[in-house]
């Protein structure tokens, strides 16, 4: 957390520290990769990234040059921003600090400019304090002996610390305009295909906000299996800082920019496996670490567990969740969650293994294994009227009763499957359009007044049936792209009466109530161009109009 005064100076305070002395080796060991990203509180070797960071972020940026034991002042202030004061103070600040030294080639030779530029603009007493500030505005400060502390870590430690805050304090921070615009992103964090996890699935829009204005952020919708989500970080490694529709403010001071928060994610499980199916198994840690030495508190049943290579081979023979703890002399215990299931065949659209139909509905149900894809797919038993064809079964059966079904395939895990299935084909209660019950496909042309009569056909407890006229219908009208399409038909009298305006393929559903039962019927309109509508009656008239006009 930003102590007080730092969070005052929200604004792109940018703030420049040099000294003209030898390689500071200390300074350099702590200091983050050029390529890493930027984390306010630690030191970082990137000018352009850490002045961007604080630019967006509204935080200042501290920046050293130091040459070290040719200058004692140098030396004195080294010390002092080593000390343990001084390092804490730093976690806290939520400033930036970056160090650069002579012959430093990378980021634009920055520790060259730097140099000639303090000596330019300042007198030769060093250390030397810059001072960016937006609009150009730059401020520069010798310390001297200021902060060293005669070379006495924690006493230099709280002077420079001292001197940061009296230096910065005098400058007001630039303030945001309260109606200032930008966006937030979400990026799931994970790149599909990494070791030890499965693919991110679904995608989530981005929001549009106000600086002085609190927004409510969306609810995650990304998943990960055997991954639970943890929160939102500014980073892709950054801690978590916000809950899931955490309500945020003020997350930059830039018009316009784009500000993206990254999923943070927690291991429920190290993976899902498949009964019958050959695994070499080898878990690692989050960190990507092998566990060669441990041993398993508890079995896994099919599988062996190899200590010298940290992992498991065989085939799982029995489906469950399995919570194993790793134990090793020395080390301490690590858990993870292995899930074992049964692979099968399912058929969409089926209550367990019945799928109850009748005469008047069409099937489509797609054939699938719960380990993923299957192949190799028979299909025995059918109904009359019902096929399978490239993994679905679809059609309308014709004849009443119950059918044993068998399917077969190979799943995604190379298992040969079988599953049977109870199909059960009844007569009941169904719509029926001019008299039939499977009106799949029609024809017409635009500007044709179409006419079609609905009734129902129901089924008495004797086994009679009655047709009847329903009092009410609800009538859908979608387009090819499955758009609504509106004030095409009106239902009255038992009649479904209407016109297309425009040609295409429309779908038409047909819904009503019987005894409590709630009935639909679907068919497809395929509309062609027609003529225009009242086209003799505009000859007509266009002739006598130009008779008129030519006597």
């Amino acid at each position: 957390m930003k102590s007080r005064w730092a969070m005052a100076l929200a604004g792109a305070a940018l703030v420049a520290l040099t000294s003209q002395a030898g390689q500071t080796a200390v300074l350099i060991k702590q200091r983050s990769a050029a390529s890493a990203a930027v984390t306010p509180g630690k030191w970082h070797a990137s000018w352009s990234k850490c002045k961007k960071y604080a630019e967006e972020n509204g935080v200042p940026l501290i920046a050293v040059w130091s040459n070290g034991d040719s200058c004692g002042h140098c030396v004195g202030f080294e010390s002092s921003v080593n000390s343990a004061y001084f390092k804490n103070w730093m976690k806290t600040s939520g400033i930036v600090f970056m160090f650069t030294y002579p012959g430093d080639g990378g980021d634009g030779k920055i520790a060259s400019k730097f140099f000639h530029w303090c000596r330019k603009n300042t007198n030769t007493a060093y250390p030397f304090v810059r001072i960016y500030w937006p609009k150009g505005k730059v401020d520069v400060a010798t310390i001297g002996d200021k902060v060293d502390g005669n070379k006495d870590g924690t006493t230099g430690g709280k002077k420079a610390v001292a001197f940061f805050k009296d230096k910065l304090k005098k400058f007001n921070p630039v303030k945001a305009d309260p109606e200032l615009p930008y966006s937030i992103e979400f990026d799931p964090n994970y790149t599909p295909g990494e070791q030890n996890a499965n693919d991110v699935t679904n995608g989530m829009d981005s929001i549009e906000a106000l600086y002085g204005t609190p927004v409510a952020l969306p609810s995650n919708i990304f998943t990960r299996a055997d991954w639970a989500f943890s929160g939102w970080a500014k980073s892709a490694t950054g801690a978590v800082a916000f809950k899931n529709e955490a309500s945020v403010k003020e997350l930059t001071t830039k018009s316009n920019a784009v500000v993206k928060l990254y999923a943070r994610w927690t291991r429920m499980t190290y993976g899902t496996y498949y009964t019958g199916v050959q695994y070499t198994i080898k878990p690692t840690t989050y960190a990507g670490a092998a566990y060669a030495g441990y041993k398993p508190a508890s079995a896994i049943a099919g599988l062996t567990w190899n200590a010298t290579k940290g992992c498991y081979t065989g085939k799982p023979t029995k489906a469950g969740t399995y919570k194993v703890t790793f134990k090793m002399t020395g080390k301490s215990n690590v858990v993870r969650t292995f899930v074992v299931e049964k692979d099968g065949i399912e058929l969409a659209e089926a209550e367990g293994k019945y799928v109850d139909i009748d005469t008047s509905t069409k099937l489509d149900s797609a054939i699938t294994a719960v380990s993923g894809g299957l192949t190799d797919v028979t299909v025995t038993g059918l109904p009359d009227g019902l096929t399978a064809r490239e993994g679905v079964i679809s059609g309308r059966p014709t004849k009443p009763g119950e059918y044993a079904v068998t399917v077969k395939g190979t799943s995604a895990k190379g298992q040969k499957l079988s599953t049977t299935y109870t199909f059960t084909v009844k007569e009941g209660n169904a719509i029926l359009l001019n008299g039939l019950a499977h009106a799949d496909e029609l024809w017409a042309f635009t500007n044709d007044d179409l006419s079609y009569s609905v009734a129902v056909k129901v089924k008495h407890e004797d086994g009679s049936y009655e047709l009847v006229k329903p009092a009410a219908a609800e009538i859908e009208v979608l387009d090819a792209e499955e758009n609504p399409v509106d004030n095409v038909f009106a239902f009255a009298n038992g009649t479904l009466t209407g016109t297309f305006s425009e040609s295409g393929v429309y779908t038409v559903t047909v819904k009503t109530t019987v005894d409590e039962e709630e009935l639909s019927l679907g068919f497809t309109v395929n509309v062609l161009e027609g003529e225009e509508e009242n086209s003799e009656e505009n000859n007509e008239e266009n002739s006598e109009e130009n008779n008129e006009a030519n006597p």
